[in-house]
């Protein structure tokens, strides 16, 4: 039996088998669960994930959308963090 595959793995495997290990603005709203006016939008203000401008355009390194999404843990019983 196979395990089931989330949108995230699903983005993962195809980008990488592409050779790329980066998202457009598009596929990394996607791979966190947004819309993409929001990444512009934390963009805007200077928050979110880490991002890079290459030609106009934007790119989001899959590693750094993983770390910024393990960061977002609250630990419920403190308000801490939960790692």
């Amino acid at each position: 039996m196979s395990t089931p595959r989330t949108i995230r793995d699903r983005i993962r495997e195809n980008v990488l088998a592409g050779g790329r290990d980066y998202l457009s603005s598009a596929e990394a709203a996607e791979y966190l669960g947004f819309a993409e006016q929001t990444l512009r939008g934390w963009r805007a203000k200077h928050r979110g994930p880490r991002y890079q401008k290459v030609s106009g355009g934007v790119r989001y390194y899959i590693t750094d959308l993983d770390v910024w999404l393990d960061d977002q843990f609250v630990d419920a019983a403190t308000g801490g963090d939960g790692r």
